[in-house]
């Protein structure tokens, strides 16, 4: 019975935008335990609520408000539930909604809308429909102390590395608190970061930063398959190279983890095999295996078969358990003009 009501539920989402409901949310002032209210809207500083359970209607400034957090919409779930019906139209309509109710509260001190946004965005860039969720970034002005403004900054660098748009990517990753190992956005960052530098022809400084999240990065992390993509990118393109340099086997201590491993493997060719043959292993009905399976074409290399055998000890080989980590439905390479693309 509750599965045929959850269904009924998802279902009556694809029938087309239903009213905004009001936003629910724990609102904290002072020292006093948070809160619940429907927040109704916004003029200037005042934001007009209704207690719940109680009733009436209160207007409260906003620098009177110490923290804002907002229940998950289930128009997030909605349009979850499009994007797999590929109703991706239907589904930027909802998150536009979304966007449009969220956006008068990111300036509230520690208040999680701005994250809220960034998982719209995130659904946007799985469907890879950069402009919609450039627009929804867009609408996150003056994010407020508390508030997760990094992420926007990262997504905003991704983004444009996926449009062929790397001096502004640059820009974005500048501006953006650089994040630590073991954060969840750490991945992001260096996914970026090497993306940058591979564009540009610097393929051995992209191995190094991309490197360095696929080891710090938890094979869980939705960002850990594409970490593995752009590596194996990265060997793709100094397959072509005439003047790579012959690898080194049993190379000298201090070597970074993309030569030791491109020793091992007895140069780039088969570093890139060993590589995308991972990925491939990892998520094989993802969209990065899937193009992973077109670079190992172009190197003249075979795909592995579905079920095949775990990789021999020496490569990267993930856990047991690593087969079902990762994102499933990430967004492909930037295409640019440059060879040395992702």
């Amino acid at each position: 019975m509750r599965h045929a009501a959850l269904m009924l539920l998802l279902l009556s989402a694809a029938a087309g935008p239903s009213p905004a409901d009001p936003v629910r949310a724990r609102v904290g002032v002072g020292t006093q335990r948070p809160s619940g209210y429907d927040l109704l809207g916004r003029k200037d500083d005042k934001i007009s609520m209704t207690p719940i359970g109680v009733g009436g209607l209160i207007s409260m400034s906003v620098s009177s408000i110490t923290s804002l957090e907002i229940d998950r919409p289930k128009a997030l779930n909605e349009a979850t539930f499009l994007m797999g019906q590929k109703k991706e139209a239907d589904a930027v309509a909802r998150l536009r909604q979304l966007a449009r109710e969220l956006a008068p509260y990111v300036d509230v001190p520690k208040n999680n809308a701005v994250d809220l946004i960034c998982d719209a965005v995130d659904l946007l860039r799985s469907a890879e429909r950069w402009p919609e969720a450039m627009e929804m970034l867009g609408s996150i002005r003056n994010p407020a102390p508390g508030s997760n403004a990094a992420r926007v900054d990262l997504l905003r660098a991704y983004c444009y590395t996926a449009m062929g748009k790397t001096l502004e990517a640059e820009t974005a990753l500048k501006k953006a608190k650089q994040p630590e190992r073991g954060d969840p956005l750490y991945p992001v960052a260096k996914i970026v970061e090497s993306r940058v530098q591979l564009t540009v022809s610097n393929i051995n400084q992209a191995l190094d930063i991309i490197a360095q999240a696929i080891v710090d990065t938890p094979i869980e992390s939705e960002y850990y398959p594409e970490c593995l993509f752009v590596a194996g990118s990265c060997y793709h393109a100094l397959v072509g190279q005439a003047t790579a340099a012959p690898p080194q086997p049993g190379g000298p201590v201090g070597k970074s983890d993309s030569d030791r491993i491109m020793a091992e493997s007895g140069g780039p060719r088969a570093a890139a095999t060993e590589t995308l043959s991972l990925l491939i292993q990892m998520v094989p009905e993802s969209r990065w295996a899937q193009v992973a399976r077109e670079r190992l074409k172009q190197i003249g290399a075979e795909a592995p078969a579905a079920g095949a055998a775990p990789m021999a000890e020496g490569t990267m080989q993930p856990p047991a358990d690593a087969a079902s980590a990762g994102a499933t439905n990430a967004p492909p390479a930037p295409q640019q003009e440059s060879k040395a693309q992702p």
